[in-house]
């Protein structure tokens, strides 16, 4: 803020102004105003649209204003494809067209194609990418990880800047992760190729580029392949609910248990927790734990409240304003979910809604399975074999008097040894056909 003394006189005050700086603010180009305009009309006029079109399934999207101000902003990029005013008019195509994909426009990769294009080939040497790609995170959910792949290759080839290589392999990184965009990662082997080349470039990050910002992001995430991956054991987590009781993750052993980071403003935490409800319902009497933490740095009795109001009735942690729940777990994006077995092992990170409903009923039912084999009885041994004749029953005495009959023995000639009682060979009880 500039503060201007009253009673000083114009030339004091100019002469402090050119001191200060303020006269050093670069001027805004007419390329720079120009996508100002644009983007502001076209908020506008989508604004305006959807208040005319609000039943999704009789929306015509070869109306929407897309269709319109889309051609202006990419003929104002390409007049200088490696200026500033190109990358933020690419930068924002992508976070604006994110929706298309779900229209019944012709060409939909048309009209952000061009976008892609330019960031990995003119903008892909620019070094003020560096400060771009953060940006570009969570794109490939809706445009798919390759593209994006090869933009981050180019930069980590071209850019001269540490920085923008650093956040490139980061980014390139993320894009092998799971769920993130990649069907391919369902199918196992492919999954854990992809996690084994995730971690190869988080450590790159943290060991190449330790003295740029992407390297603490970059620990975090390599924790989270790692020790946080499918088939790990789930570390300690500990916490306390809104009445300031202690809870700890190990203390469900033995249980299903699904911990859900979830913020109260989180439309997508709300869908989850339709899901929840219907779990908790159904299976809050059974080998089955939802275990919420909430990072939204509220007080605990106002969480309570939200909760109650919402008709989450599961344990809930409440974390602390540092967030420090959600760090010891590596987490930055909500919701996350975290799915683990009765044996304590992750079986799913960051699982996609659709399918968490059926893999936690079947890890609920492979519990319980396994429960019934366990509490089967063992068969009895069998019957000791009948004595010979005269002789005594196994453990019986002789009488007073000592006059115990001598039980029968073989000719000396004979070679018959005496009879034992056979060995038991019962077989345990089979285990029961488990739940894939």
């Amino acid at each position: 803020m500039i503060r201007v003394m009253h009673r000083a006189g114009p030339r004091r005050t100019l002469t402090w102004l050119i001191m200060t700086g303020a006269f050093l603010a670069p001027p805004v180009r007419a390329e720079d105003a120009e996508l100002a305009k644009l983007t502001k009309a076209y908020a506008s006029a989508q604004e305006t649209w959807f208040k005319k079109n609000k039943k999704p399934e009789k929306r015509d999207y070869k109306t929407h204003p897309i269709t319109e101000y889309m051609p202006k902003i990419r003929a104002l990029a390409e007049k200088d494809p490696k200026s500033a005013v190109a990358l933020e008019s690419a930068v924002w195509t992508l976070e604006n067209c994110k929706f298309v994909r779900y229209t019944n426009l012709e060409d939909k990769e048309s009209v952000y194609r061009w976008a892609l294009e330019l960031l990995k080939g003119p903008q892909a040497s620019q070094p003020a990418l560096a400060a771009a790609i953060p940006r570009f995170i969570e794109l490939p959910y809706h445009y798919g990880p390759v593209p994006f792949r090869e933009m981050y290759e180019a930069a980590i080839r071209d850019n001269p800047s540490r920085e923008a290589k650093a956040w490139a392999t980061f980014a390139l990184a993320e894009t092998y992760c799971e769920n993130y965009g990649d069907p391919t990662t369902r199918n196992p082997g492919k999954r854990e190729e992809n996690r084994k080349k995730a971690e190869e470039l988080f450590k790159k990050v943290v060991d190449q580029y330790a003295d740029t910002p992407a390297a603490n992001p970059a620990r975090r995430h390599l924790r989270e392949v790692t020790d946080l991956r499918p088939g790990s054991k789930a570390p300690n987590l500990v916490g306390r609910d809104p009445d300031q009781q202690p809870i700890e993750l190990s203390k469900f052993r033995g249980k299903v248990v699904v911990v859900d980071f979830w913020t109260v403003e989180c439309e997508h935490c709300a869908e989850i927790h339709q899901i929840a409800k219907e779990l908790w319902d159904k299976h809050k009497d059974g080998p089955f734990v939802w275990l919420g933490i909430n990072v939204d740095r509220k007080p605990p009795d106002e969480v309570k409240k939200i909760a109650k109001r919402r008709g989450y009735e599961w344990p809930q942690i409440v974390d602390d304003s540092e967030r420090t729940t959600a760090a010891s777990w590596s987490v930055e994006d909500f919701p996350t979910l975290y799915v683990i077995d009765a044996e304590g092992v992750i079986t799913h990170q960051k699982i996609e809604k659709d399918r968490l409903k059926g893999v936690v009923e079947g890890l609920i039912t492979r519990t319980k399975n396994a429960a019934k084999a366990d509490a089967k009885p063992v068969a009895p041994p069998a019957a000791p074999a009948k004595p010979a004749d005269g002789a005594a029953p196994a453990g019986a005495t002789a009488p007073a008097g000592g006059n115990a009959a001598k039980p029968a023995t073989p000719p000396a000639d004979s070679k018959t040894p005496p009879e034992k009682s056979p060995p038991d060979k019962t077989p345990p009880p089979a285990d029961p056909k488990k739940d894939p």
